[in-house]
């Protein structure tokens, strides 16, 4: 029997909670400029293509050409208008995103192409080969709006035990709420939001960063309970 959530149902204008996991479960983060970067493919092929464009054009004849090949290439394989970014949690040897897809088969492109980037800056920095994600992500498709907030709550609470001490080269932090590597900061007004992040549906459900704080502590099994076929095993 295939693994839960590997065989994927696509539809367009449709809601997915996606992650995946290092091979072997190993770490796929080894430090604070790991995370940075994945974040930074995310930022690129998030950004619209007329930015990228303006971007290219100052660059001058003997700038380095790596930086302005990534830029042409985001231009032209472009998810701005393609992918919504809802919420993240990027952990030690996983990951949890949930997005939106407007195209039928725009997720898997997307998650293809950022996660295709950062094993080749992975593996180059590292100086290992092979894969380094499990062969297939999962994804499963939210049915029920109802569940959205609850998976969003999910994914916040993925960094609960963790314990910065644990990881010296990671950047620092007290608690879940101000975990450096997850969307949750940015819902609780804890540092500026990054514009690729959707934070409007959300939002919605959750009009203020009280509410928000009182939704994510509230210890209620049957929040969990209706999204247990969503979440990861």
């Amino acid at each position: 029997m295939p693994a839960k959530n590997i065989i994927k149902t696509y539809s367009p204008n449709s809601f997915y909670h996606v992650y995946n996991r290092g091979t072997d479960k190993r770490l796929v983060f080894l430090d604070h400029q790991d995370f940075l970067t994945l974040l930074s493919y995310i930022k690129l092929y998030l950004t619209p293509s007329k930015k990228l464009l303006r971007q290219i054009q100052r660059f001058k004849p003997t700038s380095k050409f790596t930086r302005i090949s990534a830029l042409i290439k985001a231009k032209n394989n472009n998810y701005a208008n393609k992918i919504e970014v809802h919420a993240y949690t990027l952990m030690p040897n996983h990951y949890h995103l949930l997005i939106k897809q407007k195209g039928t088969y725009d997720m898997a492109a997307f998650i293809r192409t950022i996660f295709t980037c950062y094993a080749y800056y992975f593996n180059a920095r590292y100086k290992r080969s092979g894969r380094l994600f499990q062969d297939n992500y999962r994804a499963k498709l939210i049915k029920a709006d109802r569940y959205f907030s609850h998976l969003a709550k999910y994914i916040h609470l993925n960094s609960q035990g963790l314990q910065a001490k644990d990881y010296p080269n990671y950047r620092a932090w007290r608690s879940w709420e101000d975990y450096p590597y997850s969307s949750c900061q940015y819902y609780l007004s804890k540092t500026n939001q990054s514009f690729w992040l959707t934070k409007n549906l959300l939002n919605s459900y959750l009009s203020t960063t009280e509410k928000h704080k009182q939704f994510l502590s509230e210890n209620k099994p049957a929040q969990f309970e209706m999204i247990k076929d969503s979440i990861l095993e």
